[in-house]
């Protein structure tokens, strides 16, 4: 199931999910566009909705406050569904408190964790976290990398000109990468950021027990390699204890 805020920036997502889900033999069954501002009672609906069709992953597409009431319902409901996606207010560390810990399970898409994309990954991330005690979001990596990288390419050619600029950013390619805080910056002959591990790629982490957030595997599908090595993770996912629809048996256990 798809479970997106009905807003003009998640509908390509939406339609471009349906359609390479589809190509790769997952069907889709349900797509949900919630207005914002849902209640509690809509989304029992929707959840209840996604239970009724058998879902076994649900992935949001969601950025807003939305992403709180969406978790605590998941939870009281308990969909034997996986949850898993672009959730932008799941990234922050605020986050456990604000849902009061229904996030544990949810899956979400982050820039960057406290594992080494590169060499300045971990040391960038202390860094961050010692003097702002909070953990940095995409826009904080981004910003510092982009920053980072015309003072370089500017000192390089002692030049502000933009075309001299241009020029020497055009030497960042696939065979001489810039060394980033959120991975190896390389840009395509249409001044495109060059996508996939090494490059520009995203990481799966996880709410776990107690508030935990852990960089999960991207795991091995055959014939295709994972998204990025398993040495980058920094746990393994867990599964909620009441399980996945034909997928995973539900465990006797308490709530957590």
């Amino acid at each position: 199931a798809i479970l997106r805020e009905d807003l003009a920036w998640t509908e390509p997502l939406s339609e471009a999910l349906n359609l390479h889900l589809w190509n790769w033999g997952i069907t889709v069954n349900q797509t949900i566009a919630f207005p914002v501002g849902s209640t509690e009672a809509n989304f029992n609906t929707y959840w209840n909705q996604i239970e009724s069709a058998g879902v076994q992953l649900t992935i949001p597409i969601v950025s807003g406050p939305d992403a709180i009431t969406m978790a605590q319902t998941y939870r009281n409901i308990k969909p034997k569904c996986l949850l898993a996606g672009i959730n932008v207010l799941s990234q922050l560390d605020t986050y456990w408190d604000d849902t009061e810990g229904a996030c544990q399970y949810e899956i979400l898409m982050q820039a960057v964790h406290r594992t080494d994309k590169t060499s300045l990954t971990i040391p960038f991330w202390d860094s961050f976290v010692s003097t702002y005690n909070i953990n940095p979001l995409y826009t904080g990596i981004g910003s510092y990398d982009a920053v980072r990288l015309l003072v370089i390419a500017s000192d390089s050619i002692n030049s502000f000109n933009s075309d001299d600029i241009v020029s020497e950013l055009e030497g960042f390619n696939k065979s001489n990468p810039f060394i980033g805080v959120g991975g190896y910056i390389s840009f395509t002959n249409s001044h495109d950021l060059l996508a996939g591990y090494p490059y520009t790629y995203t990481l799966f982490c996880q709410w776990q027990l107690d508030g935990n957030k852990v960089v999960v595997p991207s795991y091995v599908t055959s014939p295709n390699p994972g998204y990025y090595p398993s040495s980058l993770a920094t746990g393994s996912i867990s599964v909620p204890y009441w399980g996945i629809n034909n997928l995973v048996a539900a465990q006797n256990l308490p709530e957590d």
